[in-house]
């Protein structure tokens, strides 16, 4: 399990309410500060950890009565013979509704605009920010707002011309965005002035399917609100609980009056905390939101949305509101492709918030939400109505997931367990060659899902299969922090119990060579399968490999180092055997369910993983098969490239850099330098100056 926090549901006899109860995954024990165990009235916690099956179990006491799960995202279910009649204590405040109520003590948003440093010196820590928004950088969502929100793609895409999403703006909206930099370009006495302006001006773009609110004075509101007449409730208030679809802050000029962003964020944080006391809507939304910050002849569009917390990202840049239509009109034209795109998401909002609101407002107050792994929106559509659970794998913010039982894949009958990537390049061409020649796990789909993204779903190649990351079994522990690991996709887990440390022991002295030699051996093998020109969608293999050998090309993986390298081991070695714990049957198994891709003759469970000795579990451990992860930056030799980015901790051989070319002597050269636990020492000179204060930026990247 990785570090950060795991989310569980607590479900008990009717009328008991559904609770979020969190710990850390790292420590194994700790109710976090969401929360006590005095708060929720358990008499006692219990926890243990059964890294073979990546999957954490938990017994909590109640009273008489015990609750138990075995993984994330899975009801911990009352049990013993006074279950049925069992009472629940008094239910708490909810976990989402107290955190709201933390960030807004901070005081009226107004003035932690007005003083920035203040507001980020005590709420904005580098180890627990309040708001995710990026600043420090530290304080980043686990999934960005576009896939949270995936109507707010389009604007992304808008303002970043040649953006997978985007599209061209009509006449009107050409001569609208012309006509607000003429008007937003000149002098204004005033922030009042400036806003009535701009908000007659936007009255008459959208027209007359929104309620237009602008805040009076001494009103701790934004300067402008949009809300929808679709999602009205009655008796609601209808600037402070309808739901906003747009929040509009302006500065009459730039440093003027503070922060506009924070104090737009904090005004989100407000708004969510009323929606939630008047309609318990953080059961059933995410409560999304545009943002506007209109500085001075400068228009920024940022997505707002309940991510764990809340999380605040730009959409688009800075945008001018100048009049630059002779002389640099694709930035005006950039601003018309941006307003058109907000004009598109005004109504996707609206139509989400009217499914979302009840009819009248709760009368017991705001109802208890359903727990879910924070997860991009097009993976919710798989497993939310399928009674699916889900596990995030590797790093927090990579989004690389475990699906179980979820929705089953087209093309693939009767898989409903998969491993979901969520990455802005793939290399499927090399994926599906690899595994085609059994270098790779399974690549089942790669889907786009708006605004640059991919899904990418693969089959899991887990503990419960024999499979382990060769950076967890090398006789040197490789930590994923010293060498810039991104996380796992496709498989791996339990770097530290016993069977791994018994698995590290059995290739101790001469025979971490023989392993050496094996994953050498399959990098090797991997480099000369050919590459096909194009995969050709529903072509077999053999196919694929013949059109391969007409077109030419070798593959490429670019980060070959122990993290992204999976390594199937013969049996358990008699030490692990003796040390194992019975634990309790896993709910949600670190592996793939019977049936799914993964289940071959290669990936199922062999008679030597059960329980008991025979004379294949005295002999020693065998490497049976080696597969790579991670093809994000993957493609034929010749024309892949290293991305913009490269992690100064990796041991990155000679001629690897920024848009340099992917070469398969990287390749070697780079795995080789990691079996010998070499570290990376790139640095710039401003890195290297300590006042910077860049070292926790890196080491987080």
């Amino acid at each position: 399990m990785e570090e950060g926090l795991v989310y569980l549901r607590l479900e008990g006899s009717s009328p008991t309410p559904f609770k979020l109860l969190e710990y850390d995954a790292q420590t194994g024990g700790y109710l976090g500060k969401e929360s006590t165990l005095a708060e929720f009235g358990l008499a006692r916690l219990k926890m243990w950890n059964n890294r073979a099956q990546d999957f954490v179990a938990v017994e909590l006491g109640v009273g008489g009565h015990r609750f138990t799960a075995n993984t994330p995202e899975t009801a911990l279910r009352v049990t013993g013979p006074a279950a049925a009649a069992a009472q629940p204590p008094a239910a708490p405040p909810d976990a989402a509704l107290r955190y709201l109520q933390r960030v807004t003590a901070a005081g009226p948003p107004s003035e932690a605009a007005g003083d920035v440093n203040q507001f980020m010196t005590r709420h904005q820590g580098p180890s627990s920010p309040q708001l995710l928004n990026l600043r420090p950088a530290t304080a980043a969502s686990p999934v960005p707002v576009q896939l949270a929100v995936p109507c707010l793609q389009p604007i992304a895409a808008a303002a970043t011309p040649g953006t997978a999403g985007g599209s061209e703006p009509e006449e009107r909206d050409l001569y609208f965005a012309m006509h607000l930099c003429q008007s937003m370009s000149g002098a204004f006495s005033s922030e009042t002035a400036r806003v009535k302006r701009f908000l007659h001006m936007l009255r008459h773009y959208f027209g007359d399917a929104y309620v237009v609110h602008e805040a009076q004075a001494g009103e701790r509101l934004p300067d402008i609100m949009f809300t929808s007449a679709r999602a009205a409730t009655s008796g609601a208030h209808p600037k402070k609980e309808q739901p906003w679809l747009l929040a509009v802050v302006a500065k009459v000029e730039p440093g003027k009056s503070g922060d506009a962003a924070l104090q737009n964020q904090l005004y989100y944080a407000e708004h969510v905390q009323r929606l939630e006391i008047a309609h318990g809507l953080l059961a059933s939304s995410s409560c999304p939101m545009l943002l506007a910050e209109l500085v001075g002849p400068n228009l920024r569009f940022s997505g707002a949305a309940m991510v764990v917390r809340v999380v605040c990202q730009p959409l688009t840049p800075m945008l001018n509101l100048l009049a630059l239509q002779h002389c640099h009109r694709e930035q005006v034209v950039t601003m018309a492709r941006t307003l058109a795109a907000v004009h598109g998401a005004l109504p996707k909002l609206a139509e989400g918030y009217a499914a979302a609101l009840p009819a009248a407002p709760p009368a017991g107050g705001p109802a208890w939400g359903r727990s879910v792994v924070p997860m991009p929106h097009h993976l919710q559509e798989h497993v939310l109505a399928q009674q699916a659970t889900v596990q995030l794998l590797g790093h927090p913010g990579r989004m690389v997931y475990l699906v179980r039982n979820g929705k089953e894949l087209p093309g693939h009958p009767g898989v409903t367990s998969y491993v979901v990537k969520y990455c802005q390049q793939y290399g499927e061409a090399v994926h599906r060659a690899w595994a085609a020649a059994r270098y790779a796990p399974a690549l089942l789909s790669v889907e786009p899902v708006g605004g640059g993204w991919l899904a990418v779903f693969m089959e899991f190649l887990g503990p419960q299969d024999m499979w382990y990351p060769l950076s967890a079994v090398l006789p040197q522990a490789i930590t994923p922090a010293a060498v810039g690991s991104s996380g796992s996709a496709g498989g791996g887990g339990g770097e530290t119990d016993a069977t791994v440390q018994a698995i590290r022991a059995s290739f101790g002295g001469a025979r971490t060579a023989d392993l050496h030699a094996c994953v050498r051996d399959a990098l090797v093998g991997a480099h000369r399968v050919p590459i096909p020109s194009s995969t050709g969608g529903q072509a077999e293999d053999s196919a694929l490999m013949r059109d391969a050998k007409r077109h030419g090309g070798v593959g490429v993986h670019g980060d070959a180092r122990p993290f992204n390298i999976l390594v199937k081991f013969s049996h358990l070695p008699p030490a692990a055997m003796q040390r194992q714990q019975p634990q309790p049957a896993p709910l949600l198994a670190a592996g793939a369910a019977p049936g799914s891709s993964a289940a071959t003759s290669e990936c199922a469970p062999s008679s030597a993983s059960t329980s008991g000795s025979s004379p294949l579990q005295d002999a020693p451990v065998q490497v049976q098969r080696v597969a790579l992860i991670d093809f994000d930056w993957a493609g034929v030799e010749g024309s892949a490239r290293y991305p913009p980015f490269l992690h100064p901790a990796v041991p990155w051989p000679p001629g690897v850099g920024a848009g340099a070319l992917i070469q398969q002597v990287h390749d070697r050269q780079l795995l080789e330098a990691s079996l010998r636990g070499e570290v990376g020492a790139r640095m710039w000179p401003w890195e290297a100056d300590a006042s910077m204060g860049l070292g926790a930026a890196i080491a987080s990247d």
